[in-house]
């Protein structure tokens, strides 16, 4: 699946901030995903809600260390 079609799947909340967590985690857009998803997870949230934290600001992803 090509990184257009995979990006179609999700709202447009999603989309933004995956490319936000991408480019603060110095991540590709799927690792991006990942990530949001394991802290969806982790927090027994939804992947929108986690969109939301990132778009506000309340959530923050680093490169590693």
């Amino acid at each position: 699946m090509s990184t257009n079609e995979f990006a179609m799947d999700f709202s447009e909340r999603v989309r933004e901030a995956q490319a936000i967590v991408a480019e603060s985690a110095k991540c590709s857009p799927e690792d991006a995903l990942e990530l949001m998803t394991s802290a969806a997870d982790l927090d027994d949230e939804s992947l929108e809600q986690v969109a939301g934290e990132v778009l506000s600001g309340r959530l923050h992803f680093s490169p590693p260390e």
